[in-house]
């Protein structure tokens, strides 16, 4: 969890070179599910909205990964009205030990 941290953290802040690392490795099976677009400009417009929802939330308040429990159980009592969900999950599906430890933070 730690690496993938600092890997979000610098693609977030290097967009362009994270774009162009995934293309070196995926080539043309990057292109857009169902568009028309390139496989640079798909990578280029997912790496943009994954660096809007990257940087929201938990990560705002120096908690980047963070499961908020409250968003949590807010998505539980939405997927639960939407018939996703007949109940609520078991207390362990959710843990936060790994988070604690790969940052230092409670």
């Amino acid at each position: 969890m730690r690496a993938t941290l600092k890997g979000w953290n610098y693609a977030v802040k290097n967009q362009k070179e994270a774009v162009q690392i995934v293309l070196v490795n995926c080539g043309n099976t990057c292109k857009g599910s169902g568009t028309r677009s390139s496989a640079a400009s798909h990578q280029t417009w997912q790496m943009t909205e994954v660096a809007k929802l990257y940087n929201a939330g938990p990560t705002l308040k120096g908690r980047a990964g963070y499961l908020d429990p409250v968003t949590y159980k807010a998505n539980v009592t939405l997927l639960k009205s939407l018939g996703i969900l007949k109940a609520d999950p078991a207390p362990a599906a959710v843990t936060y030990k790994v988070w604690e430890k790969a940052t230092g933070k409670k």
